[in-house]
């Protein structure tokens, strides 16, 4: 079964203990799930996202 991790309804549908991240994250966070270090410093401007 596939799951859409774009889509929080869909992750909980597959697993009803799903429990989304609530933002703002921090960019050792984002670190840690993989993402590059150009995208965290781009998802940085996003208002409300990245914290610090």
């Amino acid at each position: 079964m596939a799951t859409n991790v774009i889509n929080p309804s869909s992750m909980l549908a597959a697993n009803a203990s799903f429990e989304p991240v609530r933002n703002p994250v921090t960019a050792d966070y984002l670190r840690e799930q993989g993402l590059g270090e150009a995208f965290v410093n781009y998802m940085s401007t996003w208002g409300g996202f990245v914290e610090g």
